[in-house]
């Protein structure tokens, strides 16, 4: 029986996804794998479980800051433990550290980092970071995926980036056994977005488009997902609905499922940072049946254009074409059925798991 320990922490990104996508997978599907999970803010029961279990393999996604110490004690002290982890994101040295959209803090100072970011969103960007400390924090998360023996990545774009010993490519899938596409017809078009604090400068680029688009047709509703405060203003209030993505943990796939959503937009600003993100949430929307309405900058080689999804150039050319598959109804749910049928074939979880199998038994056989 494999071993493995992970901190049980809560899915609020697409690197979590892909976690617990496959620690879960792996459970159900019957591969020789005990997971043990712990709770990250409880160092007790992290070397508690340590000791009892001997696991063979601590594996996570995005660590935090805090899980540094953690990974060195297993250095030092576990000489037969390996460390993976998946990464589905900017490495961290391309992470804007002077921009509140992008920077990174301590864990102790997070009620102060999402305070200065609401400040920042409702005054212009007056109120700034701390860029010393956050290139610090940078400095600390480059040094953890120094101190991995395997990283996963999603693309070879991450893969070029990455300066860890080994580096191997698993490619974002979806788990069927975890979302679902029922969907429940309505008079309504449901319109989802979810993004989180990196996602602050994309909201602002778009914002006012969609909001016009709300206002235009009464027959929407907006569904925001999101773990930070974001400015509503000009929207149809009484027409949005909120979900936090914070602590919501396992429950995620069942709650992203029955959000019944008709159109999910997923929009990334132009920069750096953005560049490396994957196509896991196109992903996502496509395996709930709605239809992805992506920016083509990022997504246009992962989309056949009103085939599989639909992509938008700017700001003036997603309010119109979002505007036309509110209108069009036909059109918006043959796209949605093609995105969905899509990922069934070509993204379907079952193809990788034997890969992430082999990948942690020969790790944990390399000792």
């Amino acid at each position: 029986m494999l071993r493995l320990i992970s901190p049980k922490t809560n899915v609020n990104g697409v690197s979590f996804n892909r976690k617990y996508q496959a620690l879960r997978g792996l459970e159900k599907a019957g591969f020789p794998v005990q997971v043990i999970y712990y709770n990250p803010i409880d160092d007790d029961e992290f070397y508690m479980l340590l000791k009892e279990f001997k696991p063979q393999i601590y594996f996570e996604c995005s660590p935090s800051a805090s899980e540094i110490t953690k990974i060195k004690f297993i250095k030092e002290h576990c000489p037969e433990m390996r460390v993976i982890l998946d990464f589905d994101d900017a490495p961290a040295d391309k992470v804007l550290p002077s921009n509140p959209a992008y920077a990174y803090c301590g864990e102790a100072e997070a009620g102060e980092w999402k305070d200065r970011v609401t400040k920042a969103l409702f005054s212009g960007y007056e109120v700034m970071f701390d860029v010393e400390r956050n290139k610090r924090n940078n400095a600390r998360i480059l040094e953890m995926k120094s101190l991995a023996d395997v990283t996963i990545v999603p693309t070879q774009r991450l893969k070029d980036e990455m300066k860890n010993k080994k580096t191997v490519i698993i490619p974002n899938t979806i788990n069927f056994d975890l979302y679902d596409a029922y969907k429940f017809d309505t008079d309504t078009v449901r319109i989802g977005w979810v993004l989180g604090f990196s996602h602050i400068a994309d909201w602002t680029e778009l914002k006012d488009s969609l909001a016009s688009v709300l206002n235009e047709h009464e027959n929407t509703e907006f569904i925001l997902w999101s773990n930070t405060i974001l400015p509503l203003d000009n929207f149809p209030i009484d027409r949005v609905e909120k979900y936090d993505t914070i602590g919501v943990l396992d429950g995620y796939f069942n709650l992203f499922s029955n959000l019944n959503l008709d159109i999910g937009i997923a929009y990334v600003a132009d920069n750096e940072f953005n560049s490396f993100k994957s196509n896991l949430k196109i992903l996502e929307y496509g395996a709930i049946k709605a239809m992805p309405l992506a920016s083509k900058k990022l997504y246009g080689e992962y989309i056949d254009d009103t085939v599989n999804g639909v992509v938008y150039a700017d700001a003036t050319d997603f309010r119109h074409k979002l505007s036309y598959y509110i209108r069009n109804a036909k059109e918006r749910r043959e796209i949605a059925e093609n995105a969905f049928q899509n990922v069934k074939d070509n993204y379907n979880f079952e193809d990788v798991l034997p890969k992430y199998f082999e990948l942690f038994l020969e790790t944990a056989e390399s000792v």
